[in-house]
């Protein structure tokens, strides 16, 4: 959902392992093992296993959270705005051609 979404920059800002439901906006922000962990909503059993991961092993929750807090860096929204006005830039110069 869009919520959870919008949680994940937050927790990876804070260096904090995510878990979350493979929707569309996680999936697009999460490399399952990598910076977080994804789990199907008809799979409880693949949240257990992700939560336990993370509880058991504090080397691997701490990887979890620096990667995604190196993914949340993305999100800044000084970037973001830079970003745009690139883009509106570039295609304002397109234009002018």
């Amino acid at each position: 959902t869009g919520v959870q979404t919008c949680a994940l920059p937050i927790s990876w800002a804070a260096r904090k392992p995510v878990l979350a439901s493979q929707t569309s906006g996680a999936l697009d922000l999460i490399v399952d093992g990598c910076n977080g962990h994804l789990f199907a909503l008809h799979a409880p059993e693949r949240f257990h296993a992700a939560l336990d991961c993370c509880l058991n092993d504090a080397e691997h929750a701490r990887m979890l959270g620096e990667l995604g807090h190196e993914r949340a860096k993305e999100f800044d929204t000084v970037k973001l705005a830079g970003r745009v006005r690139d883009l509106y830039a570039e295609l304002a110069e397109e234009k002018r051609k």
